[in-house]
């Protein structure tokens, strides 16, 4: 009988990406970027990993993705500029109306297009990274009607998966760390919502009890402001979400993460949100030239995408294995303050004695949901640690080997 071979301290390739750190930090097979920074996790051998897609694959999915998400959104939003029409049909103020989501006949359209691209492009991107099997290969259509109808099993089975996942919303979104992230969330992009939702209502009041007079259609023109606050935040995000991160791990961790690293890129939205609010407040309180309105929505809308999704990377660094669940957790927290504002933002207006005072005073308050920013910066790693231990995962401590890069 042939001798068996002797033991061998190397691990195989598609061993390595289900690593702990300390053997990640040892294993001399680490995965590198084209840069040349360690890729965690690690991607497998395997073609269907979505790891190892090729770029046009995951810019195609992506892009249908960003597409439902943006639909979505407009959806609620479409409105807008009908407010002071149909305030006027139904008997009700501009405010009121506001109440409402109406969805808006433009929208079917594309929802009808989204739902198609779904269907023809969209993969499902879960992986098991603790086997080393190489998944075998579908056809198209078996893969489309595996993914999109009932009777088929593209998941690993798994009892009670969906209770358990809102289960783990639920502790997550009472996690120390989730709480103080999600205040921010609530002290900044609430008060965000809530100048989108009342925006074409300054815009169209007559001049003569104090808005801008604008039509619909103005209102409308008025929002390509918006449009270069998003293009200039996805710039931002494209080059300095990852970059000022990596730049913060080798001068201040010697190439060692730790995910308050993420929280670096803040700092610009801690300087011009306040300012955006408050010189918002300040043109509707003295009637500036509605550029000036126009200048300070547009700085909103720009830190209001920047600071989202660098506040919901870094709590996901903490629960590694419930992206989602911490993305619904912080959405609860995102949307609940701006959500409810038009709801006595005319008694708020006067209280204080002006609309320029209550943006004034959301700037104050956006410099609350800083704070805790800064609390987690300052002190993350033992915040994180108060999480449930069944729900807690970082890569905290993974050596990037950037340290002369």
């Amino acid at each position: 009988m042939p001798s068996n071979p002797p033991p061998s301290n190397e691990k195989r390739p598609e061993q390595v990406q289900d690593l702990s750190v300390s053997d990640l930090n040892a294993t001399e097979l680490k995965k590198r970027s084209s840069e040349g920074i360690v890729l965690v996790p690690q991607p497998s051998d395997d073609p269907a990993d979505p790891l190892n897609w090729p770029i046009w694959k995951k810019i195609l999915i992506l892009a249908v993705v960003s597409l439902a998400g943006f639909i979505g959104l407009a959806q609620a939003l479409a409105n807008q500029a009908g407010f002071f029409l149909q305030a006027e049909l139904y008997h009700k103020t501009p405010v009121e109306i506001s109440y409402s989501v109406v969805q808006f006949w433009w929208t079917i359209g594309v929802e009808a297009a989204v739902i198609v691209l779904v269907f023809l492009f969209l993969k499902e991107t879960q992986y098991d990274r603790r086997s080393v099997a190489i998944a075998k290969h579908r056809s198209w259509i078996r893969d489309r009607f595996a993914t999109f109808f009932p009777g088929h099993r593209i998941l690993p089975p798994k009892s009670g998966r969906q209770l358990n996942s809102a289960a783990s919303s639920f502790f997550i979104m009472v996690c120390p760390v989730t709480i103080l992230a999600g205040s921010f969330l609530c002290l900044t992009f609430g008060w965000a919502v809530a100048v989108n939702t009342l925006l074409s209502i300054f815009l169209q009041t007559p001049s003569e009890a104090g808005g801008y007079g604008f039509t619909p259609t103005q209102n409308a023109l008025f929002t390509f402001g918006q449009w270069v606050g998003i293009g200039t935040a996805f710039c931002f995000d494209g080059i300095f979400n990852d970059r000022v991160p990596l730049w913060a791990c080798r001068r201040f961790g010697r190439g060692v993460w730790k995910p308050e690293y993420r929280l670096f890129p803040l700092l610009v939205p801690l300087v011009l949100f306040p300012i955006g609010l408050g010189l918002f407040g300040a043109s509707l309180q003295y009637r500036l030239h509605f550029m000036v309105l126009a200048l300070a929505d547009t700085i909103i809308i720009f830190c209001e995408h920047v600071l989202a999704p660098v506040i919901i990377n870094y709590v996901v660094e903490g629960f590694t294995h419930h992206a989602a669940e911490v993305t619904a957790a912080l959405n609860f927290y995102r949307l609940i303050l701006g959500t409810v504002v038009p709801f006595f933002i005319n008694q708020w207006e006067a209280a204080v004695g002006g609309a320029g005072w209550v943006f004034g005073m959301m700037a104050f308050f956006s410099l609350l949901g800083f704070a805790a920013v800064g609390v987690l910066a300052w002190n993350g790693p033992a915040i994180r640690r108060l999480s449930f231990a069944s729900l807690r995962a970082s890569e905290e401590g993974v050596d990037l080997d950037i340290k002369d890069r």
